[in-house]
């Protein structure tokens, strides 16, 4: 793990909680900042969009989406690069059921 450490960490996706969000920023704009840092390819953040079925309000500003988008915005996150794994802890904490069964569905 030492030797490899930032490889196999680029491999990983993770939504731990909560996802830390740019509540200023678009759900696009949120998967920007991270697809430059992955250096990744723009298709990517419609791809992670349309997984999460975000893409219809991709423009709008975070600090506007419900619990729910949030929650499937940080799940966007953690599926942008396609990871060989993702760790998921307790993604649907604090959501009310109908949010539960949202990220249930996209899971």
């Amino acid at each position: 793990m030492a030797a490899e450490r930032i490889a196999l960490l680029r491999r990983t996706g993770s939504l731990v909680d909560a996802p830390s969000l740019y509540s200023h920023l678009t759900g696009h704009e949120n998967l920007e900042v991270h697809r430059r840092i992955l250096g990744l390819r723009k298709r990517s953040i419609e791809e992670a969009l349309v997984a999460v079925d975000l893409l219809s309000v991709a423009n709008r500003v975070v600090k506007n989406y419900s619990q729910g988008m949030r929650q499937r915005l940080g799940l966007a996150l953690a599926l942008l690069g396609n990871h060989d794994l993702l760790v998921l802890d307790e993604p649907t904490n604090g959501l009310d059921p109908a949010g539960i069964h949202e990220v249930r569905t996209t899971l």
